[in-house]
């Protein structure tokens, strides 16, 4: 990473353009990393704008709104200038150009060449677009390696309340709250540093967990009255149907988090959360221990992630879903 962080640090010796982006229905760790990362930058006299795929959910908007970021979708035009005059673009949170849309995609391959782009991610097996791959499996999240990235170059100090929230709200929610195995000292050291340069962590907890909508939790009940215990009794899967959603009036963000009450269950390795789409299902699967959930989404799923949180699709009936994970669960433990 030293090398790599020397490198980046050069190129940041004269003012730069940039754009950044990351991937679509951006999460905590994609919007704190994108937000964190475009405030330093500023700190330190660069150009930075934010481009989305698609809007985020209402309490990232409310808490860690930036305001240069505008959503690709209906902005093909503003994209493709942005991208143009920009001398660099970094990619956060994702590893795979399709991960950000088919607009982004679309414009960053039009540069013909990697020469623009740096990636920052924390997913497994990257592909080769950037130029610059910083890519660490072992992090916990985008933004703790954002704020690695800074510490080293000495630009902590420079940071924004902004900017440090937001990298703190990314690193909290990509761990469960520090409670998944990803969480590790350095996770907690970089959380430290984001302290003592003015992150606030109630008002952090506060915006992204504490101000549900009421339809929300409705949700949340709706989905919890499906949750079953799969025979291995192992694994439990719960679901909201496109009925449910549509009565109770499902907005961008409000299941986020839904598949971690699953793993409240004593004696369960492995939640698995679907929501019902037009013709297929997106499912969240968590786990614990050595129970590959990564693995298993690309399996079944046609998806991916971590080992314990991955995510995909799936075309069938809830039952036909369950059965799948129960053959997994007896075939691979």
């Amino acid at each position: 990473m030293h090398e790599s962080v020397r490198i980046i640090q050069d190129f940041f010796k004269s003012p730069k353009q940039l754009l950044i982006t990351t991937h679509t229905n951006p999460d905590g760790d994609a919007i704190g990393s994108t937000v964190g990362l475009a405030c330093a930058l500023r700190s330190q006299g660069h150009t930075v704008s934010i481009v989305l795929p698609n809007t985020p959910p209402a309490n990232l908007i409310a808490f860690l709104a930036d305001e240069s970021w505008f959503i690709a979708e209906g902005n093909a035009e503003r994209l493709k200038e942005e991208v143009e005059k920009c001398d660099l673009v970094a990619t956060l949170d994702f590893n795979d150009l399709s991960r950000a849309g088919e607009i982004i995609q679309a414009a960053l391959q039009e540069l013909q060449s990697p020469r623009f782009m740096w990636m920052v991610d924390h997913h497994i097996d990257p592909s080769d677009y950037a130029k610059w791959t910083f890519s660490d499996t072992k992090k916990s999240s985008t933004c703790e390696m954002v704020w690695d990235i800074l510490s080293s170059m000495g630009w902590e100090t420079s940071l924004s309340p902004l900017a440090a929230n937001a990298l703190y709200a990314g690193i909290m929610t990509d761990t469960g709250s520090f409670r998944f195995p990803s969480t590790t000292s350095s996770t907690h050291r970089a959380v430290a540093g984001l302290m003592e340069v003015g992150a606030e962590p109630h008002k952090v907890h506060e915006g992204i967990f504490d101000q549900n909508r009421l339809e929300r939790l409705r949700l949340l009940s709706a989905s919890l009255a499906h949750l079953k215990v799969l025979k291995s009794g192992k694994a439990v899967v719960f679901y909201i149907s496109l009925e449910e959603q549509r009565k109770i009036g499902l907005e961008k963000g409000d299941t986020e988090g839904f598949v971690n009450y699953g793993l409240s269950v004593e004696g369960i390795s492995l939640s698995a959360f679907f929501i019902e789409s037009e013709g297929f299902w997106k499912l969240s699967l968590r786990s614990k221990g050595d129970l590959d959930v990564n693995q298993m989404s690309r399996t079944l799923f046609n998806g991916g992630g971590h080992k314990n949180a991955a995510g995909g699709k799936f075309i069938g009936s809830i039952e036909s879903a369950m059965n799948a994970i129960e053959k997994y669960i007896d075939e691979n433990n």
